[in-house]
């Protein structure tokens, strides 16, 4: 049996409806560069297939960003940052999602953020699938990447006395998701 017959698909055959209950999509950035932020969003909606070509596609609220600090969650939702009058939700959808071994999954796709759209590449993992209490089949998708925010427009800064700036470019973006199969 060859390396290709034995190769295990990234997601179990069928649609999955993301449930926005229990997904979340959140974001981690290093403050001052000595502490970590990490923000959440609510997931209004997205879908996995599963198969041997598997996708998967989402929309997140911008408008429900929460740090768990007003002063800093107004900022997020004004033109320095999201700007969510004018753009209230950031769409992805994936353009490939491939098997990495060992459980790993790789995901690349196309990430609108204030009206502009670059790719990202996402790395985690999928469980599942499982039932839940209720009858459903439900799989998990946990993912992981680091996104330039300059390249989405978020560019607001401010330079400390000692040299640098108090936000870097990278932002860490973490999605955790639990679909359930329709």
């Amino acid at each position: 049996m060859s390396v290709l017959e034995t190769t295990v698909k990234a997601l179990p055959d069928g649609t999955f409806a993301v449930d926005p209950a229990h997904s979340q999509v959140g974001f981690e950035v290093e403050h001052l560069g000595i502490t970590t932020i990490r923000g959440r969003f609510t997931v209004i909606s997205g879908a996995l297939a599963g198969g041997e070509e598997p996708t998967l596609e989402g929309v997140v609220d911008l408008t429900s960003v929460t740090t768990d600090e007003e002063q800093r969650d107004g900022h997020l939702v004004s033109p320095d940052f999201f700007d969510v009058a004018r753009f209230p939700q950031a769409t992805f959808r994936s353009t490939s999602f491939e098997q990495l071994g060992h459980g790993t999954v790789h995901v690349a796709g196309d990430l609108t953020l204030k009206g502009v759209t670059s790719e990202v590449e996402l790395t985690g993992s999928v469980a599942g699938p499982a039932a839940d209490p209720y009858g459903n089949e439900r799989v998990g998708l946990a993912l992981a990447g680091v996104i330039d925010r300059n390249a989405f427009g978020v560019k607001w800064n401010a330079p400390l006395p000692g040299g640098g700036f108090m936000l870097p470019d990278d932002v860490r973006i973490v999605l955790d998701v639990s679909a359930v199969k329709g």
